[in-house]
């Protein structure tokens, strides 16, 4: 231990020692001394670390301060660091940026995540809807089908997204005839499919969805979803397009759904194609409120969920005719 002497009321002096003998040094030669501090003493703690600084020192998060728009070599910065980085425009984008600013319960194209993960997750929470059969809580899962969702993405709010990420978008297109090149003009709606940018563009869009749901659940609006009590909650999973929420099954609750997509639409033009998504419940739920929620929601309800990303979510005795799809398709390509 040491002490902190004071001298006025304009600085601190430490007067912490720490003492070594040569073998020591040389067993340790690049160990080290922090000071460590101390609300309620005039002593401070010293903590004597054997390892080098740098494992030391806590990697800091690249966080962006809006107020770096305003320098004036802000446009010059950003150049320079991206010109270090070598690769094309969506590589970067994927190894550097998508992974920090897209929402975990999105699996598709961020570096780490896999479709497989989402395929669990949704396992194990609609096994946990249809073993529930008692309890005042009852719980379902809402798959929604999205309509032509590259086609429908807004430039507007994606440009907004963007910016708040801390983006920018300056792109314009002008058509050449006979030689002459015409007015220029901004696109105004779709992501060109097959496009290498468009994957991770359409992601920034989604986001619009996983922020709003985040608020309502901040809110209180909204119940998220647990496969057991120390299994962490659950609102939704994303895989590019594909959306699947989970929640209670309450009127309050679906109504809060229905303004979120409708937010969500009229902002990002992403349009949900009630009459192919579905709704399935908690096996504690009864007849009359899913008649109610079903309704409200103008999906069908199911007594088993249908596929999830290819793949069964339910899995009963019968494996050798839930899985012999995959088996007739494996098939057919190697035949192919």
């Amino acid at each position: 231990m040491g002490k902190r002497e004071s001298t006025g009321n304009e600085y601190q002096r430490k007067i912490d020692r720490g003492v070594a003998n040569e073998k020591w040094m040389q067993l340790f030669p690049s160990g080290n001394i922090h000071h460590l501090t101390s609300s309620f003493s005039n002593h401070c703690p010293l903590l004597i670390n054997m390892t080098t600084e740098k494992h030391f020192k806590r990697a800091q998060n690249f966080k962006f301060e809006s107020w770096w728009i305003i320098e004036d070599s802000i446009e010059q910065v950003v150049k320079e660091v991206w010109g270090l980085s070598s690769g094309l425009i969506f590589e970067k984008l994927e190894k550097n940026f998508i992974g920090r600013c897209i929402d975990k319960a999105q699996s598709a194209f961020v570096p780490g995540r896999l479709i497989s993960d989402n395929v669990l997750i949704a396992y194990e929470i609609l096994h946990t809807l249809r073993q529930k059969h008692t309890g005042k809580k009852r719980l379902m899962a809402v798959k929604l089908d999205m309509s032509k969702a590259y086609d429908r993405v807004e430039w507007v709010f994606l440009k907004e997204v963007m910016i708040k990420m801390g983006c920018i978008s300056t792109v314009s297109y002008a058509v050449t005839i006979n030689g002459s090149i015409g007015s220029v003009f901004k696109p105004m709606k779709r992501l060109r499919q097959g496009n290498p940018l468009s994957p991770f563009l359409f992601l920034m869009c989604s986001e619009g969805l996983s922020s709003l749901i985040r608020l309502a659940i901040k809110m209180g609006s909204l119940r998220e979803v647990k496969a057991s009590r120390r299994r962490p909650a659950i609102s939704h999973l994303l895989f590019a397009d594909d959306c699947i929420l989970f929640g209670e099954a309450t009127i309050g609750g679906v109504r809060m759904l229905k303004d979120i997509l409708r937010i969500y639409k009229n902002y990002s033009g992403q349009c949900v194609n009630f009459n192919k998504s579905v709704i399935f419940y908690s096996s504690n739920t009864i007849e009359g409120v899913k008649d109610v929620i079903s309704k409200e929601m103008s999906v069908r309800s199911l007594t088993k969920m249908e596929k999830y990303l290819g793949l069964p979510n339910m899995v009963g005795k019968q494996k050798k005719e839930v899985f012999q799809n995959i088996k007739d398709g494996i098939q057919q390509g190697i035949g192919n």
